[in-house]
């Protein structure tokens, strides 16, 4: 990687009306890693953090950085959140899995179309290392109705595709947009 690259997004939600709802994000030196910060930044608008500086071929590869995320809104006072970042970089040849398709729009679910039999939406990921096609799926569940907290949408992995499933039924009035998280690994998650 290079200096600029994105290494990652992070994302946030928060659930109130104008400059209460947006949300601006920066990173923070962890108490137990200050020097990890310097190799990495965040755009602030967008949450993508990116490679500040080069790793050292021997001394940086093969580790975990660890760095504080913070988001916060524009409310007065600012409501903030934190959560640790950690941040595993592998040899070159270690590819990351990657999804075979990236979705730029949200999928639309009509409120009353609970039919878990049905998925909502097949994604399809490829491990990134020769010779080896096995990866494994997880949808996490966030902290909000609306980040999945109550498993209203269920996975089932099969191969190198998941299933996303409405396992309960939708409430519009309630929650009008859900923001599901998919991760894919090529190890088994803890």
């Amino acid at each position: 990687m290079k200096e600029g690259d994105v290494v990652m997004r992070i994302s946030a939600t928060d659930i109130d009306d104008g400059n209460n709802g947006t949300v601006h994000f920066q990173l923070q030196p962890h108490p137990g890693s200050t020097q990890d910060l310097d190799y990495f930044e965040v755009t602030g608008d967008t949450g993508e953090v990116r490679l500040r500086k080069k790793f050292l071929e021997s001394k940086d590869s093969e580790r975990t950085y660890t760095v504080i995320a913070v988001a916060s809104d524009r409310g007065d006072p600012p409501e903030t959140s934190t959560t640790n970042l950690s941040i595993r970089v592998v040899e070159p040849n270690k590819k990351p899995p990657i999804f075979a398709v990236e979705y730029l729009e949200p999928f639309k679910i009509k409120e009353l179309s609970h039919d878990p039999r049905n998925p909502v939406a097949v994604l399809e990921a490829s491990s990134g290392i020769a010779n080896n096609s096995l990866v494994f799926f997880e949808l996490l569940t966030g902290q909000t109705q609306a980040t999945n907290k109550d498993s209203i949408f269920t996975s089932e992995a099969s191969g190198n595709k998941v299933s996303i499933r409405v396992e309960k039924q939708l409430d519009y009035e309630l929650v009008n947009q859900y923001t599901l998280t998919v991760r894919v690994s090529v190890s088994r998650f803890d």
